[in-house]
């Protein structure tokens, strides 16, 4: 996980001045008119996060630096490249796309490379850094891997638009599934640890050293429902009458501090699921008439008026919505670089879109460029950027 805390750029689109910028962490929008260069930085940002140089050729710049941070390390390094410099005469190896999503270690020679001059004490690794990219196309290049060497869409051929309804629908379905396998990931975790707490309870005498969680108990009528919650999701059945319950619940004494616990465990699962139960409810609230949308382990799914409809049939601004949200949703505390965010999508929603992917994920860095007036509105001067 990594944002760009800083950028100085050199040569953008012609222009004969040196930019320099200090980004927050939270929103910054790059605006401007057409040929400024917003697309160019974007792509610029893209391929220094990526560790790329191979389409660096295709962009109009002379040199740029990025300022990145790891909140995982709390580290800062300057990722810089000039292309008026002559290319490196020893070797290298870098992590390079072999296929859709699959990268390998090579040795390299010779080329130009992105510089890496560490700012603090952590090392960190460098390489290709966790973020989301959006383009123009939304498909014909989407974010970047996970991690280096993991797999990721990387960079995709342009499709045709005959297809892109279908490529579209297999993108977002294949996103939500890779978060909600994460997400599953970290529930199983907060259910076997909430287990083994409650087992050691049980039998490792460990109920005497929980003196204050008392305090936080449940009463007896709410403890007997969180049990069974939590005892079903781990597929077990509650054997004990609720009579019989409340009774042992008000005379054993190591009983309440138990449930505590178990409501603890519930807490930190309801808390794991916030964030896409407030894209569910998001998304429904913003969608136009009878449609009825949910996610879940078999994918996403849309009624309209009661019957069954497929992503592809939604409208184009449907669309966007549906996949700048599940991007930010799933990007963690990364960055989130979207290029024109605002294509085929309602001034109303223009004017709101920033406001709900903080909701979505107040984690990430948002990156935007964009025409739009309305995307802008609601943002301050400060997290605004002419170019």
């Amino acid at each position: 996980m990594a944002y760009i805390t800083e950028l100085r750029v050199r040569g953008l689109a012609g222009n004969s001045r040196e930019l320099h910028y200090k980004l927050d962490p939270h929103v910054n929008i790059f605006w401007g008119l057409n040929g400024s260069g917003k697309t160019s930085l974007l792509r610029l940002l893209h391929a220094a996060l990526m560790n790329d140089t191979a389409s660096l050729q295709r962009i109009p710049f002379k040199s740029v630096s990025f300022q990145i941070f790891d909140p995982s390390s709390r580290a800062t390094f300057v990722r810089s490249i000039d292309m008026d410099a002559e290319p490196d005469e020893v070797s290298r190896t870098e992590y390079v796309q072999v296929g859709p999503e699959d990268f390998e270690l090579v040795e390299v020679e010779g080329e130009r490379a992105w510089k890496d001059d560490f700012l603090s004490k952590n090392i960190i690794a460098s390489g290709q850094l966790e973020h989301t990219y959006l383009p123009i196309s939304r498909i014909a290049e989407s974010r970047g891997p996970r991690r280096p060497g993991s797999a990721g869409s990387g960079l995709r051929e342009a499709i045709s638009d005959a297809t892109f309804d279908a490529v579209f629908a297999r993108q977002v379905k294949l996103r939500w599934q890779s978060y909600n396998l994460e997400a599953n990931s970290r529930i199983r975790e907060v259910q076997q640890q909430g287990l083994a707490e409650v087992l050691s309870l049980l039998f490792g005498g460990a109920a005497g050293s929980g003196s204050g969680s008392m305090e936080q108990a449940p009463d007896e009528f709410n403890a007997y429902n969180l049990v069974r919650q939590f005892l079903s999701r781990q597929n077990i059945r509650l054997k004990i009458r609720e009579d019989d319950f409340r009774e042992r619940y008000r005379s054993e004494s190591d009983l309440p501090l138990i449930v505590s616990r178990i409501q603890r465990v519930i807490a930190d699962i309801d808390d794991a699921l916030a964030p896409q139960k407030q894209l569910q409810a998001l998304i429904a609230a913003l969608y136009s008439g009878k449609k009825e949308i949910a996610f879940d382990a078999r994918g996403i799914n849309i009624l309209s008026g009661g019957e069954p409809v497929q992503l592809e049939s939604l409208s184009s601004g449907e669309k966007q919505l549906l996949q700048i949200l599940l991007e930010t949703l799933a990007s963690g505390q990364s960055a989130v670089i979207i290029d024109e965010p605002e294509l085929s999508m309602h001034v109303d929603w223009q004017r709101t879109l920033v406001r709900n992917m903080r909701l979505i994920n107040p984690e990430c860095q948002l990156i935007l460029a964009t025409h739009s007036p309305e995307v802008m509105a609601e943002i301050p001067d400060r997290n605004i950027f002419q170019l």
